[in-house]
């Protein structure tokens, strides 16, 4: 312990730095007014669009204790799947990710979020999160499309084949 004694200026500043650290998240990058929080796992980067935080509307209330674990995780891990929305008009409705969304609105003001075009890759991509974030947690590396075809994701993945290939280039 130092044995020095502090101006209220330089107090005031540590306290701010000691902040800044605490609430720094992994992941975050500034472009211009925008600061982006990239999530981990990028699976599909057909479906990756930015999206501003002032332009998703949600309606979802999250629950409390769910919340705190979320934000947690985030504190350790930073963002480690996109937040699933689809486009009306000019706004984004906010389907997976309420709990993620209401803690990392407060350190970002931006996120790379999978932008679902129809109902069937609404729910792909909402499982595909589910998934991911459970393989996560137990430790499982993400090498391959396998686990698509799995139990839990072969029903979503069936109606959504086409994004396996979107993006690649074709031969000629």
């Amino acid at each position: 312990m130092s044995n020095d004694i502090w101006t209220p200026e330089q107090y005031e500043l540590s306290l701010m730095e000691k902040q800044m650290t605490e609430t720094k998240l992994l992941g975050i990058t500034a472009h211009g007014p925008l600061t982006i929080i990239h999530p981990l796992y990028q699976v599909f980067p057909t479906r990756l669009e930015v999206i501003k935080f002032e332009d998703i509307m949600t309606t979802h209330v999250p629950h409390h204790e769910f919340k705190i674990q979320i934000r947690e995780d985030i504190k350790k891990n930073g963002l480690l799947c996109p937040l699933v929305v689809t486009k009306e008009n000019d706004k984004y409705d906010l389907h997976n990710g309420n709990h993620r969304y209401a803690f990392i609105k407060n350190h970002a003001n931006a996120s790379l979020c999978y932008v679902a075009r129809n109902k069937d890759e609404l729910f792909f991509l909402s499982n595909l999160n589910k998934v991911v974030w459970e393989k996560h947690n137990n430790k499982e590396l993400i090498c391959d499309f396998e686990f698509l075809f799995e139990d839990k994701m072969k029903k979503h993945t069936d109606k959504c084949l086409y994004l396996l290939t979107e993006g690649v280039r074709k031969a000629r």
